[in-house]
Formats: C-alpha cells, structure tokens, sequence
C-alpha cells in the first residue's frame, strides 16, 4: 500500500499540469477554480482503473470502414487470390500523404506530354532544367524515403526563395514506370536524374555519389554543378547509334508489364504451375519413353559328344547255362561280338 502512494505521488509531481499556481499580486479573486487542463498523462478526474479516451484517428483512405472490409481480413484475403489488389489502390491513395502533391509524378503515358512536347519558347528551352527523383515507392526502403524527403524539402526551399524559376521538379515511381526507366537503363532506385533538351541529355546521380540534403541540393541546382558531370553519351544513350536497342527493349517490357500486372494472380499462379509441371515431365520423359530391351540369354550348355552303343540281345539259354557253369554272365553293356541270329521267314 506504501508503494502505491510513493508511485501515485510521482505520478502527480511528474504531470501537474491540473495544480494551481495560486494567487500572484494583481490578479483577480476568482471563486471557483479554474478547470483543469490536461494534455496528457494523469487525469484527476479520471477513476483509477480507468481506460483513457481513445485519441480520435483521423479521417483518410486507411481509416474507412470500407477500405478496411476489402484490404483487410477474410474478404480482402479472398480479393486478394482472385486478383483484386485493393491494397495496391490504397497505396496510390497514401501517396498524397507521402510525397507533396506539388510536384507532378511522370508515368510513361504521360512523359512526352509534359518532358519531351512541352509548350515553352526558344529562350525557355535552352534555359529549362528537369530535376526529377526515381523513387523506390512512397513506402520503399529508408534510403529511398530519406531521398524524397530530401527532394520535397528542397522544392519547397526553392518555392520559398523563388531563384529557380527555369528548374521544373518531378518524380518518377520507379515501381509503376517501365519504359522510361529501361530506356534510360536505370535498375535500381532511389536516383536523382538532371535532365535538359527535352530529354536528350541526362545525368544521373545516387545517394552514394551525391549528397542528398535538402540544402546540399539547392545549392547543387543554384550553382548549376551538375555542368561539371559529364552527360549519358554512350551508343545506348539518347542520339547514339544503339539507342534503338533501348527503346525496342522498353517498349516489349512495357507491354509485359502491363499483360502481367492485368492477369490476376490466381490465373498467373495457375499457368505457371501449369507450365512448370510441362517442362519437368518433358525434362524426365528420357527414361520412360525408351523401349524396355530383353534380358540377355544365358550362354548354350555344350553337351558331351557320347557315341551310341547298339543294344545287346542277351539269349535265356546262355544266360541260365552260364549261371549253372559258374561263369560270369556278359555284361549287358558291353557290345556283342555274336551277330543276331535270323528266324525262319526272314524275321528277326
């Protein structure tokens, strides 16, 4: 029971938000106090036991009933097999929390309507600069969320200070965007990308070789550093003999893209297993197909070459006298030296 006091008593010392500082020379003599006004921790009129107020959450996509319903639990869960990426629209709906809505996303249908044919005059051409960021996704990997912080720090430094009226700022979501990223042979993100002429001069930049601060970036575009970075001016590169390999590889992986990401999951899961079961049987169908070859025959036994011996007719008569005589009878295997004696009519 002490030490419920000792920690009730630390407890009111450590939130006194609600105690009265008294009465200080000039101020008025109120007759009831004044209410008390708690931010947070201890409630003086809150029981003891008593849950707090749950905080109001607020209003957005994610806090729907309805998205909820269809992004979460066994109905999202079910969506989710047939196909439905509910959480993928959610995702685009977060991406106004994420990213500042001021500077334009670039998608591949709408890249040369506002990079490559945008309306401006000669001087404007020559002096236009895009500044655009490749990121990994509005809840990518922490360096990528550091780099569009960063980015969206420095539009809003440039929007403050208004020296950068020629620098269009612009961001590209490297996992929604196929054909421009191919063409311009980027594989990775996050990447800052400083584009001129309407797209046929690029520089690229990562976290590792360039410093991503907010105000490292201003002064990067103020000072126009990145004239000291020699172009992409390869034979992939745009204007080189080889740039039509990129763009028929974009294009084909575009098209890929868009016939995957519009199969649902369930159908894709399917075909491959489908096709995987295929190949494994046409990889194992060697062994089987062969036709079964007959045990081979054992060696022929060679017989003994035995000569025949022709039969022996033993006459009673001889044989009884031979008994009576003492002498031995002839053996009925040996061969007979007495030619078979003929009967009358010419049988034997």
């Amino acid at each position: 029971m002490r030490s419920f006091a000792v920690v009730l008593s630390l407890a009111l010392v450590a939130s006194a938000n609600y105690i009265s500082q008294g009465w200080q020379p000039g101020q008025a003599v109120t007759t009831k106090p004044a209410a008390a006004t708690t931010t947070s921790g201890f409630d003086p009129k809150r029981r003891p036991g008593a849950t707090p107020a749950a905080t109001p959450v607020a209003s957005g996509p994610e806090s729907s009933f309805w998205t909820k319903l269809f992004a979460e639990g066994p109905l999202g869960n079910l969506l989710q097999s047939k196909g439905v990426n509910v959480s993928a629209a959610i995702e685009k709906a977060r991406i106004s929390e994420e990213w500042d809505l001021r500077i334009p996303i670039i998608y591949d249908e709408n890249y040369a309507e506002i990079i490559t044919n945008e309306t401006m005059t000669a001087e404007e051409e020559k002096q236009r600069v895009w500044f655009i960021v490749v990121s990994g996704g509005p809840h990518g990997n922490a360096i990528s969320q550091y780099v569009d912080k960063q980015f969206d720090e420095c539009y809003n430094i440039t929007q403050i200070e208004n020296d950068l009226p020629h620098v269009r700022f612009a961001r590209i979501n490297y996992m929604e965007v196929t054909y421009i990223t191919t063409k311009w042979g980027l594989w990775k993100a996050p990447a800052l990308v400083v584009l001129t002429d309407r797209g046929k001069t690029l520089r690229f930049y990562y976290s590792s070789t360039l410093n991503t601060k907010a105000a490292t970036l201003h002064r990067f575009l103020l000072q126009e550093a990145w004239k000291d970075t020699e172009p992409w001016a390869t034979q992939y590169a745009p204007g080189g003999e080889r740039e039509y390999m990129m763009e028929f590889v974009a294009i084909w992986m575009m098209k890929g893209y868009r016939l995957f990401n519009a199969v649902p999951r369930f159908v894709f899961l399917m075909a491959t297993g489908g096709l995987t079961s295929v190949i494994l049987s046409f990889l194992h169908r060697g062994g089987s197909d062969k036709k079964a070859q007959p045990a081979p025959r054992p060696p022929p036994v060679k017989r003994a070459n035995l000569r025949r011996v022709p039969a022996t007719i033993i006459d009673p008569n001889e044989t009884a006298s031979a008994s009576d005589s003492g002498t031995p009878a002839p053996d009925s295997k040996a061969p007979s030296t007495h030619a078979p004696k003929k009967r009358k009519g010419g049988k034997k």
